[in-house]
C-alpha cells in the first residue's frame, strides 16, 4: 500500500474516536471525495548539483527520475532513524519536495547544512502552496470534467503533470495505488478548485473521514506512527522508500545492514479492538509492554482500530490487551483486511 495523505489541519487528527460521516466515507471509498489540506509543507531544490546533491540524502533513486516523474523516500539520522518522510517530484528545472510540517524544520536544516559546497538552490514554498486530494476510483472521471483542458492523466504512482482547473495552475499527482490524486496548487486557490470540483460530483470529505481511510490502509504518518527513534523497516516503509541499489545516503549503512544481515526488533502492525482505545495507550501481552498505539478510529467497516509499532515477537493473531483496564485487540498485518 502506497503513500497517502488525507487531513486538513495544520495539526494531525490523531484520535478519530467518534463514527464519520458515512455519506463521506463512501464517496472516498468508492466514488469521488475532496479533502482541503494545509498540512502538507513544500520545498523547491534546484541548481546544477541538485540532483547529485539530493541522491547524496535521501533514501530513493531521486537520480533516475524524469521531469513528470516522482518517488516516496525519508531522509534518515547517521544511525539510520527517520527524520522526515518526503516525496521528490522531478520537474524541468527543480524537485518539488512535499513532507509533514512537523518535520520541515529538521529537513531544511539538514538540506542547507549539507549543501555547503554545491551548486543548490533550497527555496522554502510552505506558506505559498496547498493541496486538494480528490480520492476514490471516479477521481479520474471527476478530474477530466473539472479541468479547463484535457490532459493526459499520470498513470504511475507519484507521476505528475500541469493543468488547469477554473482558471487555475494546478500540478496533477497520482496517488493511483490509494485511488487517487494530489492536485499541488497556491494555496489561495484552495477554495476556487474546491468549488469546481464539487460542481463535477466531488464529495467535500472531513479530515475524521479521511483519517480512517489512511488508518483503514495500514499507512504510517510521520509524527504519529514512525518518528526519529525508528528505522524504515520498523515502520513498514522500507519497500517503497528505500533503493539498495543506488550510491551512498546519509544513514546508508545500518539500513543495509538491518536488511541484509538482521531484522527490526519492532514492526507496523495493526489493532482490531474490543473497544475504542487512545493514542499512547500501552500495549501488553504476557504481562509485558510490547508497543503503544498511535493512529486510532472507528471504521465503519471494522469497528475501533489502531496502529502501532509492536516487538517482533508480536505475531498476527494474537490476542494484546490495551492499557491498565485491559481492553482486548486483535493484531492483523496491514493493510486492514476487508
Amino acid at each position: 500500500m502506497q503513500h497517502l495523505h488525507l487531513q486538513l489541519s495544520s495539526q494531525p487528527v490523531t484520535s478519530v474516536l467518534e463514527k464519520v460521516d458515512e455519506d463521506q466515507y463512501r464517496a472516498l471509498k468508492e466514488a469521488a471525495g475532496l479533502v482541503e489540506r494545509v498540512d502538507r509543507s513544500f520545498l523547491a531544490v534546484a541548481g546544477a548539483d541538485a540532483t547529485d546533491f539530493l541522491q547524496s540524502q535521501v533514501t530513493n533513486d531521486v537520480a533516475s527520475l524524469c521531469s513528470g516523474e516522482g518517488c516516496y523516500s525519508a531522509l534518515l539520522t547517521r544511525k539510520g532513524k527517520i527524520q522526515a518522510d518526503l516525496t521528490a517530484h522531478r520537474r524541468d528545472d527543480d524537485f518539488l519536495i512535499g513532507t509533514e510540517p512537523v518535520a520541515l524544520k529538521t529537513l531544511l536544516e539538514n538540506l542547507r547544512m549539507h549543501s555547503v559546497g554545491h551548486t543548490v538552490e533550497i527555496q522554502d514554498l510552505s506558506d505559498t502552496l496547498g493541496v486538494v486530494t480528490v480520492h476514490g476510483p471516479k477521481s479520474v472521471e471527476a478530474l477530466n470534467d473539472a479541468l479547463s483542458e484535457r490532459v493526459d492523466m499520470p498513470q504511475a504512482q507519484y507521476e505528475h503533470v500541469p493543468g488547469r482547473i477554473a482558471g487555475k495552475a494546478v500540478r496533477v499527482v497520482s496517488m493511483r495505488a490509494t485511488a487517487g490524486f494530489d492536485l499541488i496548487l497556491a494555496g489561495d486557490y484552495l477554495r476556487e478548485v474546491s468549488t469546481r470540483l464539487e460542481e463535477v460530483g466531488c464529495v467535500p470529505a472531513s479530515p475524521e473521514a479521511a483519517e480512517c481511510i489512511r488508518i483503514e490502509s495500514g499507512v504510517p504518518r510521520y509524527g504519529i506512527d514512525m518518528t526519529s527513534e525508528n528505522f524504515p523497516a520498523e515502520a513498514g516503509i522500507e519497500g517503497r522508500a528505500v533503493n539498495f541499489e543506488k550510491g551512498c545516503y546519509v544513514g546508508q549503512e545500518p539500513v543495509a545492514r538491518m536488511h541484509y544481515r538482521g531484522h527490526p526488533n519492532r514492526l507496523l502492525r495493526g489493532l482490531v479492538c474490543d473497544a475504542p482505545t487512545g493514542s499512547g495507550t500501552r500495549v501488553i501481552r504476557n504481562g509485558g509492554e510490547v508497543g503503544a498505539v498511535s493512529s486510532v478510529c472507528i471504521s465503519l467497516r471494522l469497528g475501533p482500530i489502531a496502529l502501532a509499532i509492536l516487538r517482533k515477537e508480536v505475531n498476527p493473531g494474537d490476542e494484546v490487551l490495551l492499557g491498565p483496564a485491559g481492553k482486548r485487540a486483535k493484531v492483523v498485518t496491514l493493510p486492514f483486511p476487508d
